[in-house]
């Protein structure tokens, strides 16, 4: 399992966690609202292994949290290429490309999510949300 390496920003010696490691860090982290230090850990960890699912995907979460969608993007468009099968990653990519007024682009997550097995009360209410954004919105609809 790769470690993961983490600058102390003192003197000391850096630290050296499993991957593991540094991802209960970093939940924990993120739980009690220590955004910066969540995002540190979630850092180190795509350092280590670029193509780490849950880390990608909470780097968008933190980003999210942040208010800032457009920054999420690429962490959740990169989590769900890693993770094409995690229904979340599909969830989160269609909501942050609907937060920066890409309805269209939303849409066709979902149903490219849809045809590849998405389901459930959750995508459903997501759909609904970017169709009535998409219909009563239609500046959205070709943002770029």
């Amino acid at each position: 399992m790769p470690s993961v390496t983490l600058e102390t920003g003192t003197s000391a010696p850096v630290a050296s966690l499993t991957t593991r490691q540094a991802l209960q860090q970093a939940v924990a982290a993120h739980q009690e609202g220590r955004l910066i230090d969540a995002e540190r850990l979630y850092l180190a960890i795509v350092q280590a292994e670029p193509a780490h699912p849950d880390a990608l995907h909470n780097l968008g979460c933190v980003q999210m949290q942040c208010s800032n969608p457009l920054a999420a993007l690429p962490w959740f468009q990169a989590a769900l290429e890693a993770q094409p099968q995690n229904r979340q990653c599909w969830l989160s990519f269609a909501d942050a490309l609907l937060a920066v007024g890409r309805a269209d682009d939303a849409l066709q997550v979902m149903l490219t999510g849809r045809s590849a097995g998405l389901d459930g009360e959750d995508a459903d209410l997501l759909e609904a949300r970017i169709s009535v954004t998409w219909a009563t919105r239609p500046d959205l609809a070709n943002t770029p």
